[in-house]
């Protein structure tokens, strides 16, 4: 019998740290990677809406053991030095961040 992979999704629908961008989706972890969307409003602060980036070194971070996971693919946002340049103040963008595998047998209320 072939097992079946296992995969768990979690629905944000409020930003835990009170910050509202980016905007905190999903999370979606699973054994082949650990994926987080975004959805991103440009700032009436720039006239055209400003631009976006994702450093290539970024990663997450479980709090209690420290171990991090590194960022292996970037969805609809670039990865420095490149930058997506928004056309006004009202653009949107949704981005999706593909990281390393967070272990599912973890407790996951410590995954930041």
């Amino acid at each position: 019998m072939k097992k079946i992979p296992k995969t768990i999704l979690f629905e944000i629908h409020d930003s835990p740290n009170g910050k509202k961008n980016p905007q905190l989706l999903r999370v979606i972890l699973n054994e082949e990677h650990t994926r987080i969307d975004f959805g991103y409003h440009t700032y009436p602060l720039y006239i055209n809406g400003g631009w976006i980036k994702i450093a290539p070194e970024t990663f997450i971070e479980e709090k209690e053991t420290k171990k991090r996971y590194l960022l292996t693919k970037a969805l609809n946002i670039p990865v420095s030095p490149d930058k997506l340049h928004f056309e006004s103040q009202k653009d949107w963008q949704f981005f999706s961040l593909y990281f390393e595998p967070v272990p599912q047998h973890r407790s996951y209320s410590h995954v930041e």
